[in-house]
């Protein structure tokens, strides 16, 4: 993937436009579960994304090469044979809106024809020794595609323009390098001495730790959660603790300093791959997806049943302010002063 727009990056923006930080109104678990609401409906309702390719062929019998391609994810362009002619496939393409080779005479780009199997017959351009480019031939696989007329194998290059559209779920990736999340200890009050990396981990998962025996060395179990609604699930039954870094699933590993009849049996510790493994999209995306994410808080905010919330909210707060008012007063002429005087 080329350029990228994290949910940590969304979410700066969007804060930055309702004017909200992190733990005010909105927390940012809030805002993380609406940015991936509205990124899916985006998906959803988009289902493809149109792209402008401009790629060069040296001779008939090799790759394209890509010279530019709109939305920076570098898609590949490859030479197939199908019975006995060149066509040409591209990456992650669903349709293909047009075709256009450069002419420099002219100094302009020139749309190409597409062509039906009928035209290509009458026309004989699979036997015309022509070697300009005026039509192209898509296939029923809506990537592929053939110059025409069939073109010499050596002697020419041309440069062509592909206007098509990308399917929009083969560019969601998850993007980050997130830190070493922390080990938090949920279960038990023993030793509590475990670090873990998780630089290399490339899906959002969490990890659990749980003592099995206290001996020389410790033994432990691991399991791991990658949120595919299995659950947690089993990744050693038993292991030694060694003292150095352990490799557990998915690029994660986890250390424990001291391991020689240390900690207690039965204590759990867990941790997990920050948020800065999301979902990321496309950069040009951005702008469809923050104006999307800042309305629907302001609709939850205007919302009848959270304005009511709120305002309950402020209004226990106005009580419990004023209670404590009244009760400092009330109290205030009752206090003794055994000092009062001292040092006249």
């Amino acid at each position: 993937m080329g350029l990228t727009y994290t949910r940590s990056e969304i979410r700066t923006e969007v804060g930055n436009k309702i004017r909200d930080v992190s733990g005010g109104l909105h927390s940012n678990a809030k805002k993380n579960r609406v940015i991936n609401n509205v990124h899916s409906d985006f998906v959803r309702r988009t289902e493809c994304n149109r792209n402008v390719l401009v790629f060069s062929l040296a001779d008939a019998a090799s790759d394209g090469v890509i010279e530019y391609d709109k939305n920076g994810n570098a898609p590949a362009i490859t030479l197939v044979d199908v019975e006995g002619r060149n066509y040409y496939t591209i990456d992650n393409c669903t349709l293909i809106d047009s075709i256009s080779r450069w002419d420099d005479d002219e100094g302009s780009w020139k749309q190409l024809s597409p062509k039906t199997q009928f035209e290509i017959d009458q026309e004989g351009l699979l036997l015309s020794t022509d070697t300009i480019p005026t039509g192209y031939q898509q296939l029923d696989s809506p990537d592929t595609f053939q110059i025409l007329p069939a073109l010499a194998t050596t002697g020419y290059t041309y440069k062509f323009e592909v206007r098509y559209r990308e399917d929009v779920r083969d560019l969601m990736t998850f993007s980050g390098s997130p830190t070493d999340s922390t080990v938090v200890q949920t279960t038990g009050s023993g030793t509590s001495d475990f670090t873990a990396a998780v630089t290399a981990v490339k899906i959002p998962c969490k990890f659990r730790i749980t003592i099995l025996t206290k001996a020389t060395p410790d033994t432990v179990k691991t399991e791991k959660d990658i949120y595919d609604g299995n659950g947690w699930v089993t990744v050693t039954a038993s292991e030694a603790l060694t003292g150095t870094a352990q490799t557990l699933a998915h690029g994660a590993t986890y250390t424990a300093t001291a391991f020689n009849n240390t900690h207690t049996v039965g204590d759990v510790f867990e941790f997990a791959v920050d948020d800065l493994l999301v979902p990321s999209c496309p950069l040009q995306f951005r702008q469809y997806i923050i104006p999307g994410v800042v309305a629907e808080l302001l609709r939850i905010e205007r919302d009848r049943e959270y304005q009511t919330y709120m305002m309950q909210f402020e209004q226990a707060i106005v009580d419990v302010k004023g209670k404590a008012r009244r009760l400092n007063s009330d109290k205030a002429p009752r206090i003794f002063n055994p000092y009062s005087g001292a040092g006249s």
